[in-house]
């Protein structure tokens, strides 16, 4: 009887005591999703770790038609005229349209904000120097979902039964193909990542920088491992489910960048297989060597950043992801050549000579007399600025052998108000390059509503916003994109003349 009452007793106390563990695991639950896994660490609050999805189309499965150059020009010898099948049958005439076929795949990337920290170097004096570090602590995992091309055996080509082989009971030939979802046991990734300074026109690779790992870890409170590019290169990436995939952590870090860096981009490429090319050798001829005038582009995704440049104060900063809400103007500059005059130069950068006394008006401190130019100064010129930031802009790229005139008629803009809000387009005789962004302004009251108001041709920014979006080599206002990029040279499409650290060449993946 005793310990009947004493059972009821408990019973009576835990029933509340449950009640309120109920309440507190169920609070837990709800709290649950405020954080993230951040792998070999602390969990993270939501939105410090970015993540970017797999970049995967059936698109870049197939390369546009167009002829094999190595036969198509390269084996002349091989034409002839067949007797019994039609010459378009031939090796050589259907090398005159090709379109290659490979399977795809791509890696989700996560990461963890840019930043700074300053670390004992070794030089190789055997002294440390302390240097401030750039890293970027990511996470990439493989979910599958690969892409690949195979013959539809829905859709056959049939061929003359007459000709066909007599053994073969189905005289068909399939050549159309379908796209089907496919995965792998892992795959690798290897890691080619180069931090752009826009206006700075510097670029860096990232290097292997052992002694800052240790000290990366403590500021960042992980306590496993965090593989550099070479350790990553070596690494499977096993596949792993969405959910609960833990994926492979590394960190990638770059020594002496400029202090002054301020609007910056990292490029990484080796996150997908993807890539294009195009053929530019149109005088290929035979004995040339395989893949002469061939330019290789590889799928590549940038992600924006921007911060307040110092020299003084370089560790204090913080890097901010995305793009900035606006630029700033810097001053135009131009250095006096031999047999310039003002009126000259008021004409080509101004359209109008008349104005050589405002370029006189805000170079008082430079030029002593207006008559007198002395070659190898530097002057400031005034902006040709006609329009507001909330003018209506498009942004247009430039096609090869398109020039400002043409670019013009195109949207029905005179010329003059083109190189008007285009600062490397100012003067009259400049012309864009293939790949350039160009700003255009745009009247939106002779603007007409597309029937497809996805196209780019009619996609229209404020100027302000065009302005940061050419600077980064952005199609929108983004914190990051794909693009397909070079496999040697600037990874920006717009630096032809850039200024850059030593980089080595990039050799693509075998798809």
């Amino acid at each position: 009887m005793k310990s009947n009452l004493m059972t009821k007793s408990v019973t009576n106390v835990m029933n509340p005591l449950a009640i309120l563990m109920m309440l507190l695991v169920g609070s837990l639950v709800a709290q649950e999703p405020t954080t993230q896994d951040s792998g070999p660490g602390r969990p993270l609050t939501v939105g410090v770790l970015k993540t970017v999805a797999p970049d995967v189309h059936d698109g870049d499965t197939v390369s546009l038609p167009g002829p094999l150059m190595e036969l198509a020009k390269g084996r002349a010898h091989l034409d002839w005229q067949p007797t019994f099948t039609p010459k378009s049958r031939t090796l050589l005439a259907r090398a005159q349209s090709v379109q290659m076929r490979h399977p795809i795949w791509g890696l989700e990337f996560s990461y963890k904000p840019l930043r700074m920290l300053d670390v004992d170097i070794p030089q190789t004096s055997g002294k440390m120097m302390r240097k401030t570090i750039w890293y970027m602590v990511y996470r990439v995992r493989y979910l599958g979902g690969e892409l690949h091309p195979v013959f539809d055996r829905s859709k056959p080509y049939a061929v003359d039964i007459n000709r066909a082989d007599p053994s073969n009971p189905n005289p068909l030939r399939y050549e159309k193909y379908k796209v089907v979802r496919k995965q792998q046991q892992f795959r690798y990734f290897m890691p080619h990542m180069i931090l752009r300074s826009h206006r700075l026109n510097k670029e860096y690779l990232d290097q292997i920088i052992p002694v800052a790992i240790d000290e990366i870890k403590k500021e960042e409170n992980l306590n496993g491992k965090l593989l550099n590019t070479v350790e990553m290169s070596g690494t499977k990436i096993p596949l792993e489910d969405l959910e609960t995939g833990k994926g492979v952590w590394g960190v990638a870090t770059w020594e002496d960048v400029d202090p002054r860096s301020d609007y910056l981009s990292l490029y990484i490429q080796g996150l997908t297989n993807a890539y294009r090319f195009t053929d530019t050798a149109a005088d290929f001829a035979q004995g040339e060597p395989l893949g002469k005038g061939r330019i290789l582009e590889l799928k590549t995704l940038q992600v924006n950043f921007y911060r307040p440049g110092d020299t003084r104060d370089l560790s204090e900063d913080v890097i901010y992801e995305g793009m900035p809400t606006e630029v700033v103007r810097p001053n135009i500059l131009y250095t006096i050549q031999q047999g310039d005059n003002l009126k000259f130069i008021a004409h080509r950068f101004l359209s109008d000579q008349t104005r050589w006394q405002e370029i006189h008006q805000t170079n008082t401190d430079i030029i002593t007399n207006p008559e007198k130019l002395e070659p190898g100064r530097v002057i400031r010129l005034p902006r040709r600025f006609e329009y507001s930031d909330l003018q209506a802009t498009h942004l247009h790229i430039t096609e090869e052998g398109e020039t400002v005139q043409v670019i013009g008629q195109l949207y029905q803009v005179q010329e003059k108000s083109i190189r008007a809000i285009n600062t490397d387009l100012m003067a009259s005789d400049n012309q864009p390059t293939r790949g350039q962004i160009v700003l255009v302004p745009i009247n939106l009251r002779r603007l007409q509503l597309p029937d497809n108001v996805d196209e780019d041709f009619f996609k229209v920014y404020t100027l302000r916003q065009a302005e940061i979006m050419k600077l980064y080599g952005m199609k929108t206002i983004d914190g990051s994109q794909w693009m397909f990029s070079g496999v040697t040279g600037s990874i920006s499409r717009n630096s032809d003349d850039l200024v850059r650290e030593s980089l080595p060449k990039f050799e693509p993946m075998t798809p």
